[in-house]
């Protein structure tokens, strides 16, 4: 299978070989500033940066939390009863996907409604949390419809969340992440 995964995403990146490396039209002169590049004083600057912690930190424990989650469902599940590394699939499966169709539904509704972002997130932090404490106990019951339907909220619930707390504190602490 994942000789399978590897000729397929090969395949499907030798198109890139054949890209230009420039636009063929130039950009307009009333483009945005570029970035500064990449260097130890950009590092400096981001590092010294007080809203930079508000940004990278829950960015990164969101994503710690989920990697991990993702990653470790066959340990997780198959050492209790009706639970299989295909179950175990299947539900990391679920995750992912869901989560994925629904940060597809919900981040265009909630740009355009930017008063619902604050109480979307209010309701989505409270259901991640209860939904992995529920994680913590749901195997050993031996429902895999259970775990199958905690994991497809948990990832709706996950993905949903990220680009909405991002873009708040960027809308919060956005002046100096600018500087």
């Amino acid at each position: 299978m994942v000789l399978y995964i590897s000729l397929i995403s090969t395949i499907c990146t030798l198109p890139t070989l054949f890209l230009p490396t420039a636009p063929a039209t130039p950009p307009p002169t009333n483009a945005p500033p570029t970035h500064p590049p990449l260097s130890r004083h950009t590092f400096r600057l981001l590092l010294t940066n007080p809203s930079f912690p508000l940004l990278a930190l829950p960015f990164a424990i969101y994503t710690s939390a989920f990697n991990a989650t993702s990653s470790l469902l066959v340990p997780i599940l198959t050492p209790f009863a009706p639970f299989t590394e295909t179950s175990a699939g299947i539900a990391g499966g679920l995750l992912i996907l869901i989560g994925l169709l629904s940060a597809a539904i919900t981040s265009p509704i909630l740009d355009k409604h930017a008063r619902l972002r604050l109480p979307t997130i209010k309701l989505l932090v409270p259901l991640i949390a209860l939904a992995y404490i529920i994680l913590c106990f749901l195997p050993q019951i031996g429902s895999v419809v259970g775990v199958y339907i905690l994991l497809s909220v948990l990832g709706g619930a996950s993905f949903s969340l990220v680009p909405l707390a991002l873009e708040m504190l960027v809308d919060v602490c956005g002046e100096g992440v600018g500087a």
